[in-house]
């Protein structure tokens, strides 16, 4: 386990120190970059047993035990969508992509509607219903029928845990007063929690007319994503770390997998964001992976091969880890990237707490007590490097990748916990400050300390945190 102790050094001292290299005498030393890329390129080798990008394990109720002596009182669950097609497509691709027809579904799917909202406040109970594809064929991005009905199975886990062996969810649908449901614009997200939902609630024939409805904030102040356009330092320091030695020498790596790319994707050549980041050439493939497509050839026929693959895999979680851990400007770019939607999570953590923390004492309160957010790798990744998780965690989120964190009450005493499951595995983090020691542990958080952790993980302030 060599590598992941190595990287488990670098993400301690650049968390403290920040690293560059060439050293302070100006003499050369061995590239941090070609260090650390390496140890997570066998790192996905090494966890290959128990980790698939194609398909995130589910929360299992075989093996999933409560805490002792102690009552759920709320939990937040953030899943990322299930498995879908690559944002870029091939003009010659013809039929390949033609697997995207969830309408086939329609009769075990349960209603939903979607409203956008500028305020928590706002009535939700007036949106749209969604609708999904009728077309076989696939547009861009879309979610594919293995990726709903993936999603439909975790609701169904979610349901063998929370409801079956639990009773923390009512085991009858009379009304969606218990859970409350944010997505983000994004129409996968809308269509998966619809099949989520379905498989949480199957639709029997005393609750057929039982609708979610649920929520998305307009794309402009969108936290569930990386969006740059909320805070101006955001793209000011991300373009700081991407003019870093470390990070031009990994751009410069691969020049002829890029150049091959770019005579399939044309889209590829067009724009300054394929340049700074390899995710698009990590994601036209990835699909294709999880469905057994051939890789794609060039008119001369010269074909991509499971090479690439690995390398642009290996590629895209270096970008996410150096961005966010490994550079003296990391933590900046971590508060401001994902800090706006850590500020929401805490608050409706906060507001599930105070609203079900006596629940027994009221029992006819209709507070919710599950929220979910279907939503991306993004927004998994905003939790898991701002909570100082490490590899395996900080790998690309794979599809349905599904995350709980749960609040619970101890019998005896009245305080409070938080436990927090990300693909069936209790999360593990760092120690703050370079310390060797987990700041919490995850199977049982002291609520408190955890809240206080999130105090300084947050966006409080927009206008100050915000200047450049």
């Amino acid at each position: 386990m060599w590598s992941k102790k190595l990287i488990f050094n670098l993400f301690i001292l650049s968390s403290t120190l920040g690293i560059t290299i060439k050293s302070s005498g100006g003499f050369a030393r061995r590239s941090l970059f070609e260090e650390s890329y390496n140890d997570i390129y066998k790192s996905y080798f090494e966890y290959s047993e128990n980790f698939d990008s194609c398909q995130a394990n589910f929360i299992d109720a075989d093996t999933y035990n409560p805490l002792e002596n102690s009552e759920l009182i709320s939990v937040q669950m953030i899943m990322r969508h299930g498995d879908r097609v690559p944002v870029y497509l091939i003009k010659n691709d013809g039929n390949t992509w033609d697997f995207c027809k969830l309408s086939k579904y329609n009769s075990i799917l349960r209603p939903i509607t979607s409203a956008m909202i500028n305020s928590t406040a706002d009535d939700i109970s007036k949106g749209s219903k969604v609708v999904v594809p009728s077309n076989e064929l696939c547009k861009s991005g879309d979610l594919s029928e293995k990726g709903g009905l993936a999603s439909l199975d975790l609701g169904k886990a979610t349901r063998s845990v929370y409801v079956d062996k639990l009773g923390f969810l009512d085991r009858n649908l009379k009304n969606t007063d218990q859970i409350k449901i944010r997505t983000s614009s994004s129409a996968r997200t809308m269509q998966t929690a619809a099949f989520f939902l379905s498989g949480l609630y199957p639709i029997v024939e005393n609750n057929t007319d039982v609708i979610f409805n649920t929520f998305y904030v307009p794309p402009g102040s969108e936290s569930m994503t990386d969006n740059y356009a909320i805070c101006p330092k955001t793209l000011f320091i991300n373009d700081k770390i991407q003019e870093s030695d470390e990070y031009l020498e990994y751009l410069n790596q691969n020049s002829d997998k890029i150049s091959l790319m770019n005579s399939i994707y044309e889209a590829f050549n067009d724009s300054l964001q394929f340049k700074k980041t390899r995710y698009y050439y990590y994601d036209s493939l990835q699909p294709r992976i999880c469905h057994n497509i051939p890789y794609p050839c060039n008119s001369e026929g010269k074909c991509v091969t499971d090479e690439f693959y690995q390398t642009f895999r290996t590629g895209v979680s270096w970008e996410y880890i150096f961005l966010r851990t490994m550079h003296k400007l990391s933590p900046e770019l971590k508060l401001v990237l994902h800090g706006f939607f850590m500020s929401d999570l805490k608050r409706d953590l906060e507001e599930l707490v105070k609203n079900n923390k006596n629940r027994k004492k009221c029992p006819k309160k209709n507070n919710p007590r599950f929220y979910l957010y279907s939503a991306h790798d993004s927004t998994i990744n905003h939790v898991i490097f701002s909570l100082l998780g490490y590899i395996p965690n900080t790998f690309l989120p794979p599809f349905s990748s599904n995350l709980f964190l749960e609040v619970w009450k101890n019998k005896t005493s009245g305080k409070l916990s938080v436990r927090i499951i990300y693909n069936n595995s209790i999360l593990k983090v760092l120690g703050e400050n370079g310390s060797s020691q987990p700041w919490c542990n995850f199977n049982s958080c002291d609520y408190d300390t955890f809240i206080n952790f999130l105090s300084k993980v947050q966006v409080t302030d927009p206008v100050s945190q915000c200047v450049v």
